[in-house]
């Protein structure tokens, strides 16, 4: 039981997967932010080479 106790291995592969799940987080945050803007642009410009020219 004492041996358990004073095991780390644990604690070290839980801080690794907070450290994966953070960064996981961010990246998705910065996806989005960085995304949306570039589709609404993409978007427009569909629109605007679809329109008929008058």
């Amino acid at each position: 039981m004492a041996e358990l106790l004073r095991d780390r291995a644990g604690a070290v592969y839980t801080e690794y997967i907070l450290i994966v799940i953070l960064i996981g987080i961010i990246v998705s945050a910065a996806l989005i932010a960085i995304g949306v803007p570039i589709w609404r642009a993409f978007r427009m410009t569909q629109l605007f080479l679809g329109a008929p020219i008058p």
